[in-house]
């Protein structure tokens, strides 16, 4: 099933909406595909006595000029978001502040682009994601390989940026980099953030003809609603950003910002609108995170060791019923049924200053959750100290692969930096950094 990225220009705070809309056919995708849109900002942080001030600038897609409207490629997205409906500033910074003497909280809210009177009910969006990235300190994980076009595996280097990440992906750094002509060095991996994160079924229901209970009132599954305004609180995400040492005078940033956009509506029929949900949520899971219990960690004791648990959730968990692809149809099938198992497939987990060799499970077997954001799926593994590691902290990296993977024509195409050719990105998989702690013998 391909996906397509869409290449926004950002339209940022105190930017004019142009004169006329384009037709609302210029957005309609083909109906067999959900699609990740992408927009990005240039972020400036300036410190000094008195203490931080941000600013935000839109970043563009450089290269070609755009395909015609309406390609299944690539749609002007730039020219939708400028018309008279839609909104000239979806991404806000709505402030800054100094959290302590080296840590500094930065605050965005998005908002849909059109406004609930646009009665377009076919464009809600899903698992709204703010990727962060910057030229801070990062780590190698040369167990585990990110998958890069051209290049077969690489090893993971992860950012250490954020103190507060929902989780991290390869997505900037394999889409929005070579999108926007930025070159990203060895780092792979970014720390993101949800907006419109809500975890909760909401008002999805699996009975219901459209996926939701109200089309035009949707909750629940991180969806950010057409209407979605920046004082809906749900809009807002702080970023927490931590510095290794004193605070710089200047730092520049990118967050680009990625969503999910699919339904199936005949065009022109927007009150038609069917969702497949989970389908049109990020395959990838949504919800990691790693904690350690029985810590005995000690400098030089190789026999010392750790427990780490880690839980996934998944909108694809227990999804079914699962038919053939070939007999899925987008417009015809009921909104319950999925053509792939996108359960999580495989953990692996790198810690390179303590274990000779990355752990893998699989196949997994949890020790508790039914796998669903709210309650996820729980792995435990025990871990020694076969490097016998120095005392100090120590940076690990967990990776969850999707079972999507192995479906044929599953992976989505991208938009290359020229703006017109499209690539494949097969990264399946979310993946948290963490830290465990070795003592003094």
């Amino acid at each position: 099933m391909p996906h397509w990225v869409l290449v926004l220009a950002l339209l940022a705070t105190g930017c004019s909406a142009a004169s006329s809309p384009p037709s609302t056919a210029a957005l309609e995708p083909t109906p067999d595909a959900p699609a990740p849109l992408l927009m990005a900002a240039k972020v400036t942080l300036e410190f000094d006595p008195e203490g931080v001030t941000g600013s935000l600038e839109p970043l563009e897609r450089v290269g070609a000029a755009e395909p015609p409207l309406g390609t299944s490629a690539l749609v002007d997205m730039g020219q939708y978001l400028r018309g008279r409906l839609a909104c000239s500033d979806c991404l806000r910074l709505q402030g800054v502040s100094l959290f302590d003497q080296r840590t500094v909280d930065v605050t965005f809210s998005v908002a849909h682009p059109f406004k609930e009177s646009s009665g377009r009910w076919d464009l809600h969006l899903f698992d709204v994601r703010g990727h962060l990235a910057g030229t801070r300190p990062s780590t190698a994980f040369p167990g585990i390989g990110i998958p890069r076009t051209g290049q077969g595996l690489v090893p993971a280097r992860a950012e250490r940026l954020l103190a507060n990440a929902d989780g991290y992906s390869s997505f900037f750094d394999t889409v929005a980099a070579p999108a926007l002509g930025i070159d990203t060095g060895p780092v792979n991996l970014r720390g993101y953030r949800f907006f419109w994160k809500d975890l909760t079924n909401g008002t999805f229901s699996r009975s219901a003809p459209q996926g939701f209970t109200d089309i035009q009132n949707p909750s629940g599954h991180n969806v950010l609603p057409v209407g979605g305004a920046h004082t809906d609180p749900k809009a807002r995400a702080t970023y927490r950003i931590v510095f290794s040492g004193t605070l710089p005078q200047e730092v520049t940033l990118v967050l680009a910002v990625d969503a999910m956009y699919g339904k199936t509506a005949p065009n022109g029929a927007p009150g038609a609108a069917k969702y497949f949900l989970p389908l049109f949520n990020q395959p990838m899971p949504v919800v990691l995170g790693v904690t350690s219990r029985d810590n005995t960690l000690r400098e030089g004791i190789t026999a010392s060791g750790i427990t780490l648990t880690v839980k996934v959730g998944d909108w694809q968990a227990g999804a079914g019923p699962l038919v053939n692809p070939d007999d899925f149809d987008f417009i015809s099938s009921p909104p319950d049924t999925i053509p792939y198992d996108g359960e999580p497939a495989s953990i692996r987990i790198d810690l390179p200053t303590i274990l000779n060799e990355p752990v893998a499970l699989s196949p997994l077997s949890n020790i508790d959750g039914v796998g669903s954001p709210l309650d996820p799926y729980v792995y435990e593994l025990r871990v020694t100290n076969q490097r016998g590691a120095a005392a100090g902290s120590h940076y690990g990296l967990v990776q969850v692969l999707d079972a999507v993977l192995g479906v044929a024509d599953a992976q989505p195409l991208v938009v290359a930096r020229d703006g017109r050719t499209l690539v494949d990105f097969d990264d399946f998989a979310t993946y948290q950094l963490f830290r465990v702690q070795v003592a003094a013998p």
